[in-house]
């Protein structure tokens, strides 16, 4: 039986691609997205002195500050909205033996829960809104330049 006084940890792949569910997500999308995130470093305290960590993708979620932690998960759920609907799958058969997997699919409404998940956190913190139909072109008809007004 685990020492129930040991703490769960979460690491920042973990806690990343937990988010997305199934949807494969490459390791270079996860730095750009802790990138984006200003996630790359963070702050700790050893004997009354701050120091300056580099995050890995096994650093611990928490030592990550809550703005870090949820801009880097819009940016990854921004991201991901941005996915193609479906990967292909890789299938291998021989006789009566049949195998599938690499596939995904991304529903359009899934798509559209995550940009509202994307748009709610960089709201949160005051950033520009990537998803918000509050901005655009406004048409003002055609005009006759020899017609008088």
């Amino acid at each position: 039986m685990a020492d129930e006084t040991q703490k769960m940890t979460i690491t920042v792949r973990e806690y990343l691609t937990g988010a997305v569910g199934n949807i494969p997500v490459a390791d270079s999308t996860l730095k750009t997205c802790l990138y984006r995130g200003n996630a790359l470093t963070y702050e700790t305290e050893e004997e009354g002195e701050k120091k300056t960590e580099y995050t890995t993708f096994d650093t611990d979620i928490d030592l990550l500050s809550e703005k870090q932690r949820d801009l880097s998960l819009a940016w990854m759920y921004a991201t991901v909205a941005g996915y193609s609907a479906q990967s292909g799958s890789v299938t291998d058969k021989d006789a009566d033996w049949e195998h599938s997997e690499g596939s995904f699919r991304i529903t359009d409404k899934l798509r559209e829960l995550y940009k509202k998940y994307a748009d709610e956190l960089f709201a949160k913190w005051g950033e520009p809104l990537l998803f918000s139909d509050s901005w655009g072109f406004v048409g003002r008809g055609i005009r006759n330049p020899r017609k008088r007004i």
